[in-house]
């Protein structure tokens, strides 16, 4: 009967962990497009700017495509 407990509460943990990232600044955003500025150790701090570009995209049935960046190092993505 502890084990069963002990199992659950580690599974409820490790997907809560899972769901839990660490989002960029966003600078500017639109329904078209979304800017985000993250520093030089983004990705190891976890860091997911495409997942954060989805999720905006998401709310008007679109896909994030990243773009590139633009002339402040802001990663740039459009809904399309």
């Amino acid at each position: 009967m502890k084990f069963a407990i002990a199992l659950t509460i580690l599974c409820a943990f490790t997907l809560g962990a899972c769901s839990f990232y660490e989002k960029g600044e966003v600078v500017e955003s639109s329904d078209k497009e979304i800017r985000i500025q993250i520093g030089y150790d983004a990705a190891n701090r976890g860091v997911d700017t495409a997942r954060q570009a989805t999720e905006h995209c998401d709310d008007e049935d679109l896909k994030a495509v990243w773009y590139g960046h633009d002339k402040d190092g802001n990663l740039v993505y459009r809904c399309e």
